[in-house]
């Protein structure tokens, strides 16, 4: 704002609804030298309930004094919606912080699996991960829990019940 009023909350989330319709790597920067002042549309709440209905991150960094930058507000929205909350208190320090977002941006990546197993038989399933660069493939199991059922074999219920029955049949006059 020309007077000296900021409306951050009212840029985080016009900034959010410009990137809703793009693909690739998303993500917000959102600068301030202070606190929000004058945002008339947003607030911190909604601007984190927007940035998590669009599954986009939310950097911010507090450019100045310590003292003079709302640095919780900041910080909570960064955290909610994934992203990272910086301070910055001269040029020097907001150019590193530049680079690092980029590099973060740049080196992150996002794996979608899909088993061609069709039967939910309770094991893990092992991926392994090659980048062309690395001396050896990454590893791990997966697990998702509600998605694979149990290993064959006696449930609880089923041995509870069964034993109930043996025991119902063992009293004397009830037939089963």
């Amino acid at each position: 704002d020309l007077n000296g009023g900021t409306r951050y909350y009212d840029a985080v989330v016009e900034a959010l609804n410009l990137l809703a319709e793009e693909s690739g790597r998303r993500a917000v920067l959102a600068l301030t030298d202070g606190a929000d002042t004058l945002s008339q549309t947003a607030n911190l709440k909604s601007s984190i309930a927007r940035a998590q209905k669009l599954g986009l991150p939310v950097h911010t960094l507090g450019f100045g004094r310590a003292e003079e930058i709302a640095v919780g507000p900041l910080s909570r929205l960064a955290t909610e919606t994934r992203g990272q909350h910086y301070l910055a208190s001269d040029g020097a320090s907001l150019s590193k912080i530049y680079e690092e977002i980029a590099e973060r941006l740049g080196s992150s990546y996002s794996l979608t699996y899909q088993t061609d197993r069709r039967v939910l038989d309770g094991t893990l399933r092992p991926i392994r991960i090659y980048y062309e660069k690395a001396a050896e493939a990454g590893e791990t199991a997966v697990f998702i829990r509600g998605m694979v059922v149990r290993e064959a074999g006696w449930s609880r219920l089923f041995l509870v019940l069964l034993v109930g029955l043996v025991v119902l049949s063992r009293l004397p006059g009830i037939k089963i």
